[in-house]
Order: structure tokens, then C-alpha cells, then sequence
């Protein structure tokens, strides 16, 4: 019998006594579980946790551009004056561009790409952008995202708005439905 305190949901049949919470693809108990026959082995669970890392970080780019865009398309059915339009097509545009550009720059980040979670057993087996790169390439897509978010979900919002003739408590109210973008 092997006691651990969280495992890999879809590597490992895992059988607990207490409550449990997925959390990106991960089980994590409260209380120690039994896993039973399995031969544990660090190395492995590591290369196993890195290899889904690397995954999440690969949908996550795709999901946070994908859902950019989605919003600018919502809002470009409500807008009506030409700068509105122009700042939504900028706003898809550039989250186009910094999507690709981050999903290329994290799969292409080691080589082999394997090498990201394979590092941990073999060393030698390839090799990584420097650590400080990519936490720079980081930052530069979350300023980046930051910016879209302010974008789309409080400045043409507000804007869109502010023009419009209606009391306003409604406009308050459609301003913190249209903020919530942002999120």
C-alpha cells in the first residue's frame, strides 16, 4: 500500500476516504489515499505533471485569445460609430497575433518540446530558452492581455455608453453586464 497526497486523475486509479477537487485536470485530496499495486516512482510523476503543465499552459494561451476575440465579435454587434469598430478590429488583431505568437513561443520554448518534461530524467537530452526569456515572454502576454481585458470590457463599453439616452441606473447596470468581459 502507498500513501501519497494528490495524484494524477487520468494516470492513476486512485481511491480516497475523503472529499475531492479537481483542479486543471489534477485530483487533490484533504486526507491521505491508498493507492494500491502502484509502484511509485518520483521521476515519473514529475515527467507526468510537467507533461500537463505543459498542455494547460498550450490551452490556456488558445482559450484566453479565443475568448478575447468572442467578446470584440459580441461588441461589434452593438457598436455603431466607426471608431468603436476600428478599435474592436485592433483589439482582435492584436490578440490574434499575441496568441499565436505565445503558443509558438511556449511549444517551441524547449527542443525537443518533450525535453520540457523529459528534463527531469535525462538532463542532457536537449535543451530550453533561458528561464529569464520566458519569464519575460510571460510578462509580455499578460500586459498584453491586461490591456485587451481594460479594452473590451470597461473602456468601449463605458464609452458605447456614454452616448446613449437612457436613465441612469440602466446604464449602470448594462455597464457592469458589458464589464464583466473583463473577467
Amino acid at each position: 500500500m502507498l500513501y501519497r497526497s494528490s495524484c494524477l486523475l487520468h494516470r492513476w486509479r486512485c481511491q480516497s476516504r475523503s472529499r475531492q477537487a479537481s483542479i486543471a485536470g489534477t485530483v487533490v485530496y484533504d486526507d491521505v489515499e491508498r493507492l494500491e499495486g502502484i509502484p511509485f516512482s518520483p521521476p515519473l510523476s514529475y515527467v507526468l505533471t510537467l507533461q500537463d503543465l505543459f498542455i494547460s499552459e498550450l490551452f490556456f494561451i488558445l482559450g484566453s485569445g479565443l475568448i478575447k476575440i468572442s467578446f470584440a465579435l459580441t461588441l461589434l454587434r452593438v457598436v455603431v460609430l466607426r471608431l468603436h469598430v476600428i478599435a474592436l478590429y485592433v483589439a482582435m488583431v492584436l490578440s490574434v497575433i499575441m496568441t499565436i505568437a505565445t503558443f509558438l513561443f511556449i511549444a517551441l520554448t524547449c527542443r525537443p518540446a518533450s525535453y520540457f518534461w523529459t528534463s527531469v530524467i535525462d538532463p542532457s537530452g536537449g535543451s530550453c530558452i533561458d528561464f529569464h526569456i520566458q519569464i519575460k515572454g510571460s510578462y509580455a502576454h499578460g500586459a498584453v492581455m491586461l490591456f485587451l481585458d481594460v479594452m473590451l470590457g470597461v473602456v468601449i463599453p463605458l464609452h458605447v455608453l456614454s452616448g446613449l439616452q437612457m436613465p441612469r441606473r440602466i446604464k449602470i447596470s448594462a455597464a457592469a453586464l458589458l464589464s464583466l468581459g473583463s473577467l
